[in-house]
């Protein structure tokens, strides 16, 4: 269910068995049918108007805590999602965040993957010792071309010395020291940063991880560094929530 005025939408989730092991790569899974409903109502955060600081992080870990984990590899995993139903646009299509490539939807990571595509993860996902459910969490992996996502790799992001640029490029920071910073192209600097910023809200303050996680080079505490953080405020002013970020957060 979803709460967007959009009626219900019929999708499809095409799977595929991914192993080493003879006996089970020919077996072919049937597609699963089914109905995104419309009617389910948005969660409300007025109680946490006045919260601010560690307070308010809490009170959204506390909300938003119990997701779905679908794991990252297997057929019916997070990135079979991603591929097949979740990144897809109306006309059939992914896209890539970085540098906006489009190819028809190819429902399976492998395929995208054979097709020069494969999952950006916006917390690189050595931060967190590529466990679940970080790894496998669908608001902060993006369809992305190979080569954009070998570009960025696990630098943080920035504003490079063309900030007008309309792509996304790797350069020195323009407003701090970094030696390294990955700008992303404008069209999708909000939906990046608040991917980063839901990280944070989700994981800092999770008592049942396994492993601690930052972005700051410091201390394993869900952290980013404060020059990250100013430019990611920017970003998320610079681009607004759209139509398509929406509906994408509540299939």
């Amino acid at each position: 269910r979803d709460a967007i005025e959009d009626g219900d939408t019929n999708f499809t989730v095409r799977m595929r068995v991914e192993t080493n092991d003879a006996d089970y790569a020919a077996i072919e899974l049937d597609s699963l049918e089914g109905v995104n409903e419309e009617g389910a109502e948005a969660l409300d955060y007025s109680a946490m108007d006045d919260l601010a600081d560690d307070a308010l992080l809490m009170a959204l870990q506390a909300r938003i805590g119990d997701h779905d984990v679908f794991g990252y590899q297997g057929a019916n995993s997070a990135r079979t999602l991603l591929f097949g139903s979740v990144e897809v646009h109306d006309d059939g299509t992914i896209e890539s965040i970085y540098n906006g490539d489009v190819m028809e939807a190819p429902g399976e990571s492998i395929l995208a993957f054979m097709r020069g595509f494969n999952t950006e993860h916006g917390w690189p996902q050595g931060q967190f010792d590529r466990i679940d459910p970080m790894v496998s969490d669908l608001h902060h992996i993006f369809p992305c071309d190979i080569d954009s996502n070998s570009a960025r790799a696990s630098y943080g992001f920035g504003y490079t010395s063309d900030p007008d640029a309309t792509g996304s490029n790797l350069g020195s920071s323009l407003t701090d020291s970094r030696d390294r910073v990955y700008q992303v192209r404008p069209e999708r600097r909000g939906d990046t940063a608040r991917a980063h910023f839901y990280m944070v809200a989700r994981y800092t303050f999770d008592n049942s991880l396994e492993v601690g996680f930052d972005d700051d080079d410091f201390a394993e505490n869900g952290s980013m560094e404060d020059f990250e953080e100013a430019v990611l405020r920017q970003w998320h002013e610079e681009d607004p929530v759209d139509e398509w970020e929406d509906r994408k957060s509540v299939v």
